[in-house]
């Protein structure tokens, strides 16, 4: 249900945004660490690609 403030509409929904906005603030990233995450993202691929890791 939708209840109008002058020009914007408010949703009940904008309680559960906001809600899933505080949880997940821990998952942003400076870029910075950001690109340090995607690092050991990368070398940790590249070493599971090798011959060696197969089964």
């Amino acid at each position: 249900m939708a209840v109008s403030k002058g020009t914007t509409c408010v949703f009940a929904t904008d309680n559960v945004n906001k809600a899933v906005e505080e949880a997940c603030q821990c998952l942003n990233l400076s870029d910075e660490k950001l690109r340090k995450v995607m690092e050991a993202l990368h070398i940790s691929m590249e070493q599971g690609l090798k011959k060696g890791t197969r089964k």
